[in-house]
């Protein structure tokens, strides 16, 4: 059964909100995720593999195969991976950092990109704020949600 467009809407919502604090609070996240369970709650995700300091792309590949897995096994009706990107050059974005959050479910699959800039503020520079650039989306083939046969 395919996520519906609130419950989309929804973990889009709940990763771009998570990314933007940990950016105003830290200059940069490392990749987490959201799912919609099968009773429709969406549940927050974080992903570690034991290192104190982990690399994001072994993170988000432990992210997208947990997700892949519990897909699979129906046990979720959509899912989301939020990563920290440079965003491709052939996007024209105003800004080039960007947060990519990986939204898909039975037919639906779409990397939503939101380009950023920090700037800092405050007194002595130690505050940053976080501006948000005008979002756009890639269609792309399913790899958690795959087709059914």
């Amino acid at each position: 059964m395919p996520a519906t467009d609130k419950q989309l809407t929804a973990v889009l919502e709940y990763c771009l909100g998570f990314a933007r604090e940990m950016l105003n609070a830290a200059g940069e996240f490392y990749p987490f995720g959201a799912e919609v369970d099968r009773s429709g709650e969406v549940r927050a995700l974080g992903f570690w593999d034991g290192d104190e300091h982990p690399r994001p792309q072994e993170l988000y590949s432990l992210g997208q195969d947990a997700l892949t897995k519990r897909a699979s096994q129906g046990e979720i009706l959509a899912a989301a991976l939020a990563v920290d990107v440079n965003i491709p050059e052939q996007f024209e974005a105003e800004y080039r950092d960007g947060i990519r959050v990986h939204v898909e479910s039975e037919g639906y699959s779409r990397l939503i990109y939101a380009p950023y800039a920090i700037s800092k503020t405050g007194l002595l520079g130690r505050k940053r704020s976080v501006s948000l650039g005008e979002m756009f989306a890639v269609e792309i083939p399913p790899l958690m949600f795959p087709a059914r046969s």
